[in-house]
C-alpha cells in the first residue's frame, strides 16, 4: 500500500518516536540515489545527500546509474558506475554471456500487466531471471550504503537497518500490483518485513516532491516563487514529476497553516527521458540499418553500453539550444563495424546534420536533436494542456518541474514555451 500526501505527511512527523534515523532511497529508471537525516539529537531538521558516488569522469556526485551486474551463479557484483564500468571491460564476448547485467529495469513494472512475485525480467545476455531477484539485489545495495554513509557521518558503527525508518518512492502511475511488488523487493533485501510493515514507507514520487517543493525549500533551493504567487494563502500549484520513464502529475493547495493539500488525482503517462534514448536508436537504425545495429548490439553490447550512456549525458546539454552540434563518443568497434558503407548511410541527411567527425564521433546538428525530443515533448505539452482545462485547476498560478529528466535544458525550454507563465 502506498502512502497518500497525508498519510506521508503525519508518518514523517511521527518517526522520532521509533527510529534513529530516515533515509529516503530514490530508485530511478535511470539514477538512483539516498539522502538522510536525523530524528533526534544530530541536526533533525537537515537533510543529508549522498554525494559519495564516483563518475566516469571522477566526479562526485549524488546519482548513480540504475545498472546492475551480477556475477555467472547470480549472486551480486556491483551496481551503478562500477556495474557500468566492470560490464564495460569485460575481456571477451564469453564473459559479457556469463555475466548478467540489467539497465532501465525499473520500467518493466509499469509495463508488465501480469507482474507477479515470479515474473522475470531479460538480462543484457539474453537470459531471463526473476525480476524480484533484480531488484532486490539493487535495493539491499542502496540500503547498505546508506547504513556505511550513516555510520561514517555519526562515527557509530551501532547504527543496524531496524534503527532507521526507510522510504522509497514510487511512480504515482503505477498500478497496485507494481507498488507491491516494490515493498516485497525491499523485504527480501531485509528492509521490513511483513510482520513489520511500519519500518518501509512506499512514497509517491511527485508527492514527496510536493512536501518538498514548499516556499521554504523553493527559496532554499536560490527559486523565487513566480511573482510571489506561491507565498499566498491556498495557493494552487502544479507538481511535473518528470523521470526516465514516466511524467507524473499532482496538483497541491498550500493551506494557511503551511501544509499541502491534494486537489487532483495524479495523472502521468510513460512520457520521460527514455523516449528520447528510442528516437535516437531510431536515428541509428534509419542512418545505418535495423539488421546492422542489431547485429553490432549482439555482438559489442559492453560498446553499445558506452555509446549510449555518452547521449545519455549529452541530451541535457545546452549545446542544441545554441545552435551547436552536439557529439556523441563512438567506440572504435561501431566505427569500424559499419566503416563500410558509411559514406551512403549518411547522404540521407543534409550536409553535416549527421556526420562522423575523425572516426570518433557522431555529430548531430542542433535540429536533428530537437527533433529527437519532439516526439515526448509534444505528449508531456498535450497532457498539461489537457489538465489546465480542467474546472478544478483554474487557479494553478505555477508549475514546478521535478525529476531528473528536468534537468535537461531542451526539456524546460520547451515547456517554458508552451507555458510562459509560472515555470519553476
Amino acid at each position: 500500500m502506498a502512502f497518500s500526501l497525508t498519510d506521508l505527511n503525519d508518518s514523517l512527523l511521527h518517526l522520532e518516536e521509533s527510529f534513529l534515523a530516515t533515509v529516503a532511497i530514490d530508485f530511478g529508471t535511470t539514477y538512483s540515489g539516498f539522502a538522510f537525516s536525523f530524528n533526534k539529537e544530530q541536526g533533525k531538521d537537515s537533510i543529508f545527500m549522498n554525494r559519495e558516488w564516483v563518475s566516469e569522469l571522477g566526479h562526485r556526485t549524488s546519482k548513480t546509474p540504475t545498472c546492475l551486474l551480477l556475477k555467472p551463479d547470480q549472486s551480486f557484483h556491483s551496481f551503478g558506475y562500477k556495474a557500468v564500468e566492470k560490464y564495460a571491460n569485460l575481456k571477451s564476448l564469453s564473459e559479457e554471456k556469463e555475466y548478467f547485467f540489467f539497465q532501465h529495469f525499473k520500467m518493466f513494472l509499469h509495463n508488465d500487466e501480469s507482474l507477479n512475485l515470479e515474473t522475470k525480467i531479460t538480462a543484457a545476455n539474453g537470459i531471463p531471471l526473476q525480476a524480484k531477484l533484480v531488484f532486490a539485489h539493487s535495493i539491499k545495495f542502496l540500503k547498505d550504503e546508506a547504513v556505511k554513509i550513516i555510520r561514517h557521518q555519526t562515527g557509530d558503527d551501532g547504527y543496524k537497518v531496524e534503527d532507521i525508518q526507510w522510504v522509497l518512492t514510487v511512480p504515482a502511475i503505477w498500478t497496485p500490483r507494481a507498488k507491491q511488488f516494490m515493498r516485497e523487493s525491499a523485504y527480501e533485501a531485509g528492509i521490513g518485513s511483513r510482520d513489520h510493515p511500519e519500518q518501509l514507507l512506499i512514497a509517491l514520487e511527485p508527492e514527496a516532491a510536493a512536501l518538498f517543493c514548499t516556499e521554504k525549500k523553493l527559496n532554499e533551493m536560490g527559486s523565487v516563487s513566480v511573482e510571489g504567487q506561491l507565498s499566498q494563502p491556498n495557493a494552487h500549484y502544479m507538481v511535473v514529476d518528470i523521470g526516465g520513464g514516466t511524467l507524473d502529475v499532482t496538483v497541491h493547495e498550500k493551506q494557511d497553516d503551511g501544509t499541502i493539500k491534494e486537489i487532483y488525482k495524479v495523472t502521468g503517462g510513460p512520457y520521460g527521458g527514455m523516449k528520447v534514448n528510442h528516437q535516437f536508436e531510431g536515428l541509428l537504425n534509419e542512418v545505418f540499418g535495423d539488421q546492422k545495429l542489431y547485429d553490432y548490439r549482439k555482438q559489442f553490447p559492453s560498446d553499445w553500453l558506452k555509446l549510449m550512456n555518452d547521449f545519455e549525458t549529452k541530451k541535457r546539454g545546452v549545446r542544441a539550444l545554441q545552435k551547436k552540434e552536439t557529439r556523441i563518443r563512438l567506440p572504435r568497434s561501431f566505427v569500424s563495424t559499419i566503416n563500410d558503407f558509411l559514406t551512403t548511410a549518411l547522404k540521407c541527411y543534409a550536409s553535416g546534420e549527421v556526420r562522423i567527425l575523425n572516426d570518433e564521433y557522431l555529430c548531430l546538428s542542433s535540429r536533428v536533436m530537437v527533433k529527437l525530443f519532439e516526439p515526448v515533448l509534444e505528449a508531456m505539452k498535450d497532457h498539461l494542456k489537457v489538465l489546465l482545462r480542467e474546472p478544478q485547476l483554474s487557479q494553478v498560478k505555477a508549475m514546478l518541474l521535478v525529476g531528473g529528466f528536468a534537468d535537461s535544458i531542451l526539456l524546460l525550454e520547451g515547456i517554458k514555451k508552451s507555458f510562459p507563465a509560472g515555470v519553476v
